[in-house]
Formats: structure tokens, sequence, C-alpha cells
């Protein structure tokens, strides 16, 4: 029987990735959503839209460990309250399928290249290198990158260094003190 381990959510309200995938096969599902309008309720029902179908998706990785999501950036001054407003229902709805861990974007990007202040090229060409693959987007290698910080960080997956197992450590300490070396 397949077992999931992992699913791992880049979230963005133009392209949201979702990692996931049974035994060794990680799959990434990219969604994407249009702005439907300007009013409160238009906002609204696009989020709802759009996690709508971001649940569907983690439903079909039921049962799993754990779901990692991209954890907010407060640097951040482009769309934050409605990055917020969609985040927010987006976290509501994954606490129904398991146990949802916030890893910040700086420690993901400790895990995949080492530094915590590295742009999207470096991450991107990081797990290339390590894990293989072609994504289109910032999104999806994102995505991938939590994948393998779950993976790490419960044991499924040794952690290569020793920042990977540093970070596995803050995301998980049962596993994680156990993983490098």
């Amino acid at each position: 029987m397949e077992v999931t381990k992992i699913v791992a959510i880049d979230p963005s309200l133009s392209n949201t990735a979702v990692a996931g995938g049974f035994d060794s096969e990680v799959e990434i599902t990219c969604f994407k959503s249009k702005k439907l309008g300007d009013t409160l309720r238009d906002r609204f029902n696009r989020y709802r839209g759009l996690v709508s179908r971001i649940l569907s998706q983690v439903a079909q990785y039921q049962p799993c460990e754990a779901i990692l999501i991209e954890g907010y950036s407060y640097a951040s001054k482009v769309n934050r309250e409605i990055l917020g407003e969609f985040g927010g229902l987006l976290r509501e709805g994954l606490l129904s399928y398991g146990e949802v861990i916030e890893v910040p974007p700086m420690t993901l990007k400790k895990f995949c290249t080492g530094r915590g202040n590295c742009d999207k090229i470096a991450v991107a060409t990081a797990l290339s290198r390590r894990y293989g693959g072609e994504y289109k987007t910032s999104d999806e290698w994102d995505a991938l990158g939590l994948y393998h910080v779950g993976l790490v960080a419960f044991g499924f997956e040794r952690a290569e260094t020793e920042y990977q197992s540093e970070v596995a450590e803050k995301i998980n300490p049962i596993y994680g003190k156990t993983t490098f070396g």
C-alpha cells in the first residue's frame, strides 16, 4: 500500500503549489487564481474557490504525517492584508486534514542553501542539484523544498548537511536530532 508522508504548500494568490506523493514519488500541482473584482465579496469568493481546490488536492494525500506550509513573509510590503485573509482561510481548512506546520521563508531557504537570506534562484539551483526535477516557477521549487524539509524532519529521509539537520530539529525535535551524521 502506498503511504503519503508529507504534504507541502507554497501559498500564493496567483500560483499556489502543492507537493505531495506516495512513497518516494513526489508530484507538484499548481493552482492559479485570477482577480474576480474589487469588492469584499469578490475577494472572498476568490479565496474560497482557491482554498476549495487546494483542499481537494490535499484530501488525495490523506492520511499524512504532516502538512507543511510556507509561513508569511513579514518583510513583504505588497498585498500583506490580502495574503493574510487568504492565508487564514487556507490554514483553517488545512487543520481538518492533520498537523499543520508553518515554515518561515528564511528557514526554508536555510534548509535548501545553508543561508536564510538568499534569492529564489539560489533556492531553485540548490534544489535542482540535490533532487533534480524541472519546474517552471519559484512556487513549485519552494513546495519541493518544503516537501523535503518535512521528509527530513519526520525521519523519512536523511539530512545531507548539518544545516538541513538544524532546520529539521526546529520543525520536529523528535526526529530532527538524529537525522544527520
